[in-house]
């Protein structure tokens, strides 16, 4: 798809002045007569990104042209100009792949207007190297070239793995800060008792370790942008404190005596119900209001299937790039297995997905049979098929479930790292074979030593299981809590709350 280039199709009266004024604008302009020879333009080497047209055009109406690009996956963006329609006749134009509709009698400014929205929203996203086309994720894209600009808090909404710091990005790309830094925080990884220090800085001697003055994230994000991941998990007492620098613009260090005055955007994110936690007395009301001064909510993976097959193949010629590898796709079947999947962990899962396919070196393209079993049939993994043959009752079961999938979990981790490595072991494991015979995804036997859930408390079970994560992680607090799928701070509570009952 050529960047700027526009189709006008005709005839309309007024597609004279719009070519005249588009061309002043950057764009490159040509003119059709019919659908039929705007479809041959869409598919040739020169293809527009956006089409302009009438709802009749000289050989049809306007949908059989959006019916056929939607089909092709064409790429491009259509504006639609109609006489006074019903919502339900738009609604159905919008459902053909219309991007926007434009009522007679024509606002030309209004058509330029959004020409060049739609050139600023895809240079964005490639900026970003993004995988973008969704209707509703484009719209998204929209808002956020229409909200960087303002210095105004935003709350990103969205399931975990659908890419929340990657919008934050966007909107600091698109925002006059961004030469400025882009400062993250994972508010939900900082211990309490760090978490106010981190934010705000120290001054020497402010607490028994302050050897030096430090200087907080809001300082390094000064004239730039905050992104305060999982503020969701942010303890009541930092909340009033952050409330407070949003409202005065100014920071206190931990241990200091003078107010500094700071220039930052903050964009915040969350997986979590907010109004919930209001609710429940766990996020203060009023920070709230102050956050979601604009609400951009991220769909889920599911709800862009669109999207799927055009991700995966895209992710997949990326990590062969990275890794040095041919990797030659997806074949048809696998794709439509994948698109009718839930993919609960959104892109991240199918990332993680495709960087594992890839570094296994298909030769050829990948087939549906050679999917994890659990997307072959469009479900998630049946967990529940881990719980142990004994007779326990339903609380027993729990907490032998819960200890089981750590220990496999961890011997998962393991075995792929292994294989990454180039060490996996053919000797006591075994491999799933594709239709070929060939290697597709290394395993191995899990041993779990027997637990005698009589004799030990759930403590005792989660203690032992957060010993043995620090001890494979060679103490690293960061990688046992990866280990144990837990935040830090949960993992640094577990810690002192041990030491504290011991």
């Amino acid at each position: 798809m050529a960047e700027d280039r526009c189709l006008l199709v005709g005839p309309f009266s007024d597609w004279d002045e719009v070519g005249r004024r588009a061309s002043r604008r950057g764009w490159r302009v040509s003119q059709v007569e019919s659908g039929a020879e705007a479809f041959r333009v869409l598919a040739g080497p020169q293809a527009p990104s956006v089409v302009v047209l009438p709802l009749e055009m000289r050989d049809g109406p306007a949908e059989n042209l959006l019916i056929s690009a939607q089909r092709e996956g064409t790429g491009a963006d259509f504006l639609v100009v109609a006489p006074a329609s019903s919502r339900e006749e738009r609604a159905a134009l919008l459902a053909d792949g219309a991007e926007e509709i434009f009522e007679e009698p024509v606002d030309l400014d209004r058509i330029l207007a959004k020409l060049d929205l739609l050139r600023d929203r895809q240079q964005l996203i490639d900026e970003l190297d993004l995988v973008v086309r969704d209707p509703q994720m484009l719209q998204l894209f929209e808002r956020v070239l229409r909200v960087a600009p303002l210095k105004v808090t935003v709350l990103i909404t969205g399931e975990s793995g659908t890419g929340k710091e990657m919008l934050a990005q966007a909107i600091h790309r698109a925002s006059d800060r961004r030469d400025a830094p882009f400062v993250p925080v994972n508010v939900g990884a900082l211990p309490e008792n760090l978490l106010e220090s981190e934010l705000f800085g120290h001054e020497k001697g402010a607490f028994t370790s302050a050897e030096a003055r430090r200087i907080g994230r809001f300082e390094m994000a000064d004239r730039g942008t905050l992104f305060l991941d999982e503020i969701g998990e942010m303890p009541l007492p930092a909340q009033v404190n952050l409330l407070r620098v949003l409202e005065d613009e100014r920071i206190l260090r931990v241990g200091g005596s003078s107010p500094l005055k700071v220039d930052v955007r903050i964009v915040a994110a969350t997986n979590r119900d907010l109004d919930e936690l209001v609710r429940a007395g766990r996020f203060r009301r009023d920070l709230y209001y102050r956050l979601n001064v604009v609400h951009l909510n991220l769909p889920p993976l599911r709800e862009r299937p669109s999207e799927i097959a055009l991700l995966a193949r895209t992710l997949g010629m990326r990590a062969g790039q990275k890794h040095g590898l041919a990797f030659p796709g997806f074949a048809r079947d696998a794709l439509e297995a994948m698109r009718k999947y839930e993919w609960p962990g959104n892109v991240r899962e199918l990332r993680n997905l495709v960087d594992g396919i890839v570094a296994l070196r298909p030769d050829r393209p990948v087939q549906a049979a050679e999917l994890p079993s659990h997307i072959l049939h469009g479900r998630e993994p049946d967990f529940g098929r881990q719980l142990p043959a004994l007779s326990l009752d339903r609380s027993e079961a729990e907490r032998e479930f819960v200890i089981q999938s750590l220990l496999a979990l961890r011997a998962d981790v393991g075995t792929i790292k292994d294989h990454l490595m180039g060490r996996a072991q053919r000797p006591g494991g075994s491999y799933e074979s594709g239709t070929q015979g060939q290697p597709i995804y290394p395993t191995r036997p899990v041993r779990v030593e027997p637990i005698d859930t009589a004799r030990h408390s759930l403590q005792d079970l989660e203690q032992r299981a957060v010993e043995q994560a620090l001890h494979d992680a060679g103490g690293n607090r960061r990688r046992a809590a990866q280990m144990l799928g837990i935040s830090e701070r949960t993992l640094y509570r577990r810690i002192k709350r041990f030491a504290d009952e011991d």
